[in-house]
């Protein structure tokens, strides 16, 4: 492979990079305002607002909704540093395209499954939560 082949590939594996880098934050950051809120949300539920909760189960299926949501963020983003591994190697060592070709195949469905179960699940425990504040406001 000549020296400019080479440097084109790197070139174009770095803008690629750069982008997946920015959906890979996006999850990251989606998981960890998952756990985040899920803290948060423990704390003062099982503090002061103990006596007040009415319907605790709402507030059981929206932490559990979390916790899953950031669960399965955390798989998707485990599954894509898989990706970047068989990105790299295919810029690097052209002679395993077939190989990494075939992983990549058979790991980018499953990231967008998970990508879709987190940000779903992640949805549902939100407006489970917003349903159970505006319960304990209306003082049902």
């Amino acid at each position: 492979m000549s020296d400019d082949h080479f440097g084109d590939k790197v070139e174009e594996h770095g803008l690629y990079f750069g982008a997946r880098q920015q959906v890979n934050g996006y999850y990251e950051r989606l998981a960890l305002l998952d756990g985040a809120t899920v803290s948060l949300v423990v704390t003062a539920a099982l503090g002061k607002f103990l006596g007040i909760l009415r319907h605790k189960y709402t507030l059981g299926v929206a932490l559990t909704s979390l916790v899953a949501a950031m669960l399965a963020l955390l798989y998707r983003n485990q599954l894509a540093s898989q990706v970047e591994f068989h990105e790299a190697q295919l810029t690097a060592y052209p002679s395993s395209e077939q190989k990494a070709r075939k992983e990549l195949r058979s790991l980018n469905p499953q990231i967008a499954r998970y990508q879709l179960v987190g940000v779903v699940l992640s949805g549902v425990g939100i407006v489970l939560l917003l349903a159970q504040v505006w319960l304990v406001l209306l003082g049902h």
